[in-house]
């Protein structure tokens, strides 16, 4: 009989001191600079967010209304089976 041991997961935590300051190359000058804080990722992560839904739902109103007919056309065109159930 094998007995398998489980072993314990570590997770190490690397505080600000511990790693480099991040540096940036600009035209052949190596530039130190601030590490990102978790504000501006989201903030980042955000204007990203806004930017797809503007592209997606945005527009003007010749472009949305060709949106709604084509979102009807397919509505009315979709056929599902007796069969199929909502589940």
């Amino acid at each position: 009989m094998v007995a398998a041991a489980k072993l314990p997961v570590l997770n190490p935590i690397i505080a600000n001191g511990d790693s480099p300051p991040p540096k940036r190359t600009v035209d052949g000058i190596e530039q130190t600079y601030p590490p990102t804080t978790a504000e501006e990722k989201l903030a980042r992560k955000n204007k990203l967010k806004a930017r797809a839904v503007e592209k997606r739902f945005g527009g003007n109103k010749e472009s949305k209304k060709t949106k709604t007919i084509l979102l009807k056309q397919q509505y009315e065109n979709f056929n599902g089976s007796s069969s199929e159930g909502l589940d």
